[in-house]
């Protein structure tokens, strides 16, 4: 029997959705079809499910037992508007000191975490119009958070970037920052202390990244009298007075910069 349509129409977008199948053949009329289609696919090891609704194309000469699907690709498709982020967009970016087992999806909607082939996705919500490019992973384009939102959303929840250490090692890489994007990101999250440690996290690479007196000042006319806190709880600090923050007090020889 000849290879089925659904396989070699999908082939080279390696993951899709039953909603990508609906959009590409609504104009056969034969949706029943098509599913048919998919269940004989599947019993016929032409593809698998990942979970209900999305499937992998198995490539010739693999099986779904050996065939490890590219998890950037799976968490493309979970959610029509999500964006790959947190330590995934540092990975993504090229930059992570560390592979993970997590994949980070920023979503609008509720996502429900889910395991597959060993890997945890892990929806977080959050503004998905704005901070975010398009990156390309094997030929398939995938929303990412920049560079900027990617700053900021990995101090903000340090968590999801793997702490302090791999955030601060992972960032060292970005040749350079947009001190003008920083600054329009950090008015749409609405939080203040977000402006003291973003400025602590700039004023860190700042000969790295040219950290322009004028963002300085803006950054700092923000701040407030409270201080917040870079150290692990119950583990000892440096107080940083100018940004009103409490760092490791090993803080330089953790990560080498330089």
């Amino acid at each position: 029997m000849a290879v089925p349509k659904v396989y070699r129409d999908f082939y080279e977008q390696k993951v899709f959705t039953f909603e990508d199948i609906i959009k590409k053949y609504k104009k056969d009329n034969a949706i029943k079809r098509f599913k048919n289609l998919l269940h004989y696919c599947k019993v016929n090891g032409y593809i698998y499910s990942v979970k209900r609704g999305i499937y992998y194309i198995i490539p010739q000469g693999f099986s779904k037992d050996n065939y490890i699907v590219d998890k950037y690709l799976i968490a493309n498709k979970l959610t029509p508007a999500g964006i790959l982020s947190y330590h995934s967009a540092l990975e993504l970016l090229g930059v992570a000191q560390s592979v993970f087992n997590n994949v980070f999806i920023l979503t609008e909607e509720r996502l429900s975490n889910f395991k597959f082939q060993e890997i945890n996705y892990i929806g977080i919500t959050g503004n998905v119009k704005f901070g975010y490019i398009t990156a390309i992973r094997d030929g398939i384009p995938i929303c990412v958070t920049d560079r900027e939102r990617t700053l900021i959303d990995g101090i903000d929840k340090l968590k999801y970037v793997g702490g302090l250490e791999e955030y601060l090692k992972s960032i060292d890489a970005f040749p350079s920052v947009n001190f003008k994007k920083i600054m329009e990101y950090l008015k749409l999250y609405r939080k203040i202390n977000l402006y003291s440690k973003v400025g602590f996290i700039l004023s860190l690479f700042e000969k790295k990244w040219s950290f322009p007196e004028d963002i300085r000042k803006k950054l700092k006319s923000k701040i407030t009298k409270k201080t917040y806190y870079l150290t692990e709880t119950g583990k000892h600090g440096k107080f940083n007075k100018e940004w009103n923050i409490m760092v490791p007090e090993n803080l330089q020889e953790l990560i080498h910069l330089t």
